[in-house]
This record gives C-alpha cells, structure tokens and sequence, in this order.
C-alpha cells in the first residue's frame, strides 16, 4: 500500500513533464519535428523513397528531367536524384552524429575538469579556447582537414574538434554554478575524490546543458559538414551526400535545375527544422525560461 501511494506523485509528474514536453511542439514546432522524424525514418530505410541504387550509373539517362520512373530527374552520371538524396540523407546524418558526439564528450570533459580543479589548469584550457574561439569553426575544420587529408572519416574529426571551443565555455559556465554549491563543498569535506564528485555531481547537473548544445551543434554540423563536401573535402564519389550533390551540380544549373533543387531544399528544410526544435528544446530545458 505504501509503495502505491509513494509512487503515485512520481507518474503523476512524470505525466506533467510529458505533456509539458509535447505541448512545446505546437505552431511551426510542430511540421519542424514531423519533418525531423521523416528524414530520420529515410535515413534509416532509404529503400522506403527509391528502389534505385544511388550509385548506378545510366548512360542512356544522363540529367533526364524528372518524370514517371525517376520523379526527381537523374544527374550527369544517370544517377537517380530523389534515390541520391534518400541515401544521402543517411550519410549527412551519421556524419552530424558521430561529429557532435566527439565535440561534445571533448567539451562536457574539458569544460567540466576546468570548472572543478580551476586555478592555473583553468586558466590554461580557457585561454587554448580562447586562441581556438578565433577561427571561425569552418576554418578550424578546413585546417584540421588540411591536416589529415580530405574524406569523411577525416571531415568528421575535424568538424567535432571544431565545435568543441565554444561548447567547453559553455560547458565550463554551467559547471562553475554547480562547482560551488554546498552538496560539492560536502562531498570535498568527507573526503570524496574528485573524479566520484564530477562523476556524481557535475556532470548530472550539466546534463541539460549538454542536451541543449547536442541539439544546435546536430545542425551546425551538418551544415559544415556539408560545405566541406561542397569542397570536396568531405564526402569523396560515389558516396551519396547533400553536400557533394551541390558541389557537383552547380555546372548545371541552367540546363538542369533539379540536380540541386532537391538536395538543397531538403538541406535547407532540414537545418530550419533542427533550430526551430533546437530552440523548443533549449525553452523547455531553461529553468529561467519556465
């Protein structure tokens, strides 16, 4: 009976927060997540938009205006745009995955170490941030890629490596408002290492924050991700990729148009429904916004 009766206020908030979360996604919040989910769903399972092998190249269908078999048109190669644009959304969104987790596991650590043990360490990592804050992120990625040599697996590292500046300040903040309060001056004064008191007490409580910047970086690093593969410092062909469809139709334009049309408005449609959500996701998160 007890156990009943504790539980009820825990599902009765746990309800409250579920619909509080849901009611956040209404007005253009609303087609913005609907619109995430879709691709999402395409990413998956391309298979599901085309049957066509996004790598098959037809001579007989080079840039064949969209019809009845191919609603998309085909590109210079007789390629399959709307199955290019499937798979390419699997590509853009893995690539968006894997480099914000790395700017953000880099921040979260750095940001939270520099909070903690302060003094001459923190002074140190903030002022590298600082002379890393200079560059622009998409110059940060364009050296590293210099660096490490053009293709995916090395756009990645340097798009996350490019974000994590300005997500370790941020990190850093937030961590600075938990580092002194009184549960960690408890936690220091019995004894408590220093790795059990980030690991029990900082970094629970920066979780939000952490959220929140997972959230916007996704579309930040698409969109650098992208601009690399635009260069041809990304996504190398045949491999499918927002980005590198751009690159390659920018010579066909006029006679054309389609080759860049879809991939650009779904580019596009895409990172204008990331930051919408972003935005939802920050409002909700934000005790000060509440």
């Amino acid at each position: 009976m007890e156990s009943t009766v504790s539980r009820r206020p825990d599902r009765t908030l746990g309800r409250r927060r579920v619909r509080r979360f849901v009611g956040r996604f209404r007005g253009v919040s609303g087609p913005a997540a609907m619109f995430i989910l879709v691709v999402a769903a395409v990413a998956v399972c391309p298979r599901l938009v085309s049957a066509y092998d996004p790598t098959l190249i037809q001579g007989s269908l080079i840039l064949a205006p969209p019809g009845l078999s191919h609603p998309f048109g085909t590109d210079e190669y007789g390629r399959d745009v709307l199955s290019r644009v499937a798979y390419g959304a699997r590509t853009s969104l893995r690539f968006a995955l894997f480099a914000t987790s790395i700017s953000i596991a880099a921040s979260a650590i750095v940001g939270a170490f520099a909070a903690y043990y302060g003094g001459r360490f923190d002074r140190l990592v903030m002022r590298l941030v600082d002379v890393l804050m200079a560059f622009p992120g998409i110059l940060l990625a364009l050296i590293v890629v210099a660096l490490l040599g053009p293709g995916l697996g090395q756009a990645t590292i340097a798009v996350g490596f490019g974000q994590a500046p300005t997500f370790a300040r941020v990190v850093r903040s937030s961590a600075l408002g938990v580092r002194h309060r009184l549960y960690v001056e408890a936690a220091e004064a019995v004894g408590v290492p220093g790795y059990r008191i980030l690991w029990r007490h900082l970094f629970p409580n920066i979780r939000h924050t952490v959220l929140v910047l997972a959230t916007l970086g996704f579309a930040e690093a698409i969109l650098i991700g992208a601009s690399l593969s635009f260069l041809g410092l990304g996504a190398q062909p045949p491999t499918p990729e927002w980005g590198a469809m751009l690159g390659e139709a920018r010579g066909y334009l006029a006679s054309a148009w389609w080759t860049a049309a879809l991939p650009g408005s779904v580019l596009a449609a895409t990172l204008l429904s990331l930051n919408i959500v972003g935005d939802q996701v920050r409002d909700l998160l934000d005790p000060r916004l509440r």
